[in-house]
């Protein structure tokens, strides 16, 4: 059996490879700056927007209704205790 390869066929199978090594190490380097390029702009679409946490602790003095409207308008009834049936302690004791 002949195992031997011509010179020319070995250097153009060689360039082949060659260009095929070029062309992956392009495509390697495009997908690692379209994955950069993906996670800002994630990055800035999310940044656009402002998240935040408002705890509020309030009290009564008489043990009356809480309530507090946050700037969302929605108003937070809290009951520290309350015993009294109106929206307002103050109004409903004589």
């Amino acid at each position: 059996m002949d195992d031997k390869i011509p010179y020319i066929a070995f250097e153009a199978e060689m360039a082949r490879h060659e260009r095929t090594i070029k062309r992956l190490l392009v495509a390697l380097i495009a997908s690692i700056l379209l994955l950069f390029t993906s996670n800002i702009a994630w990055l800035c679409f999310f940044n656009q927007f402002e998240f935040h946490t408002e705890t509020v602790m309030f009290d009564t003095d008489d043990g009356g209704d809480n309530s507090y409207i946050g700037n969302d308008g929605v108003i937070n009834n809290g009951e520290d205790g309350s015993t009294t049936d109106g929206y307002d302690a103050q109004e409903t004791t004589p």
